[in-house]
């Protein structure tokens, strides 16, 4: 039985810690599979009892860049002690420490990019196509994520969308919902454009005032965001609802869901509303995740990225025509079948196990 660790710094609430924790339970089937966390010992996400989770010592370093290389240090000493066959990292400095560690030994590195390659900063762009050629495999969401990397990458690489659950369970007739829009992400503006949602809102609420703006998540952003909220006056239509393991319970009793992003790999939270069958609104982010999803103007409808007007017209396209978002919602159910656990899951463990023979 081969040895496969997921190397991370955080076990906490996010979209792509949720897919590293379901990939890792579903290798653990097959094999001893490990998770090694750097971070701290918060675990948000259900944990499969055969999943052997392992915390590595942090680094006490003051100073930030000799921070970085104090915590590779502690991370390499923890994976030569654990000696696995494979290690696959998500996050960027995850990628970067398995790339290192597995330097000299028989271990083989996985990497996934699980956000936008196009909008790293220039500096960080000659790091990440170093990280990515030193790697051994390396997994992409989406073609346009492949293609933003020289071929000899591409040739070792192989794009796997996310999956969604299968919830075969109907939403909730519209007539019981609440006035709700969903929205579903980490407060990180620079990405995820709350203060964009904020702007669209406020129009719709000039026209729709009996609907309501409900925001699930945290993130360092949120107290921002919620001064905006404040300055237009909209504070009794805004909901900070925080975390939740209930999303899929919480968005079956919102009318709409919306995400405004610049950026994403294949949004989580777009294809859990879409899953139970919720009209959305998407921006048209890079590098293509939202557009992969959405077919505009039969399950859901696509818009320019920062663009408040055109998601504000879209949301209330939905609101004043619910016919047609009723038919939009049953048609992005259909996602459940294309993106099912089994097909995604299988992809993983067939690329993951061929860097356990000889043929790599």
């Amino acid at each position: 039985m081969a040895k496969i660790l997921f190397l991370t710094s955080t076990l906490g609430y996010g979209g792509a810690t949720k897919i590293m924790v379901k990939i890792a339970n579903y290798m653990s089937r097959f094999h001893e599979t490990m998770i090694l966390c750097y971070g701290d010992k918060t675990v948000f996400y259900d944990i499969d009892e055969k999943v052997n989770v392992l915390w590595c010592a942090k680094t006490r370093c003051k100073v930030r860049k000799l921070r970085v290389i104090a915590q590779m240090l502690l991370v390499r000493k923890a994976l030569h002690r654990l000696n696995p066959d494979l290690v696959v990292a998500f996050g960027n400095t995850e990628k970067l420490f398995a790339i290192v560690s597995s330097v000299g030994r028989r271990t083989k590195a996985v990497i996934s990019e699980r956000q936008d390659p196009y909008n790293y900063v220039p500096g960080k762009k000659n790091h990440m196509h170093m990280r990515y050629r030193l790697a051994d495999g390396c997994v992409f969401q989406t073609d346009g994520a492949a293609k933003y990397f020289p071929k000899s990458v591409q040739d070792k690489s192989i794009v796997i969308p996310n999956f969604i659950e299968i919830h075969e369970t109907k939403p909730e007739d519209n007539n019981i919902k609440n006035k709700l829009i969903a929205y579903s992400a980490r407060f990180e503006l620079r990405q995820k454009r709350q203060d964009i949602m904020v702007e669209a809102f406020s129009l719709v609420h000039k026209i729709h005032p009996e609907y309501k703006l409900c925001f699930y998540g945290d993130g360092p952003d949120q107290e921002k965001v919620r001064e905006q909220v404040n300055k237009l006056g909209l504070s009794s239509f805004v909901i900070f609802a925080g975390q939740t393991k209930n999303i899929i319970e919480n968005l079956k009793k919102s009318e709409i869901f919306v995400l405004t992003s610049d950026y994403e790999g294949i949004p989580n939270a777009l294809m859990e509303a879409m899953a139970v069958g919720l009209p959305v609104v998407s921006t048209d982010c890079s590098p293509g995740g939202a557009r992969l999803l959405i077919k505009d103007g039969e399950n859901g409808l696509l818009v320019p990225t920062g663009d408040p007007v055109s998601i504000s017209d879209a949301i209330c396209r939905f609101i004043e025509n619910p016919e047609f978002a009723r038919q939009c919602g049953e048609n992005a159910r259909e996602i459940i079948y294309k993106y099912s656990p089994d097909k995604i899951l299988n992809m993983w463990k067939v690329y993951l196990e061929s860097f356990l023979t000889n043929d790599r």
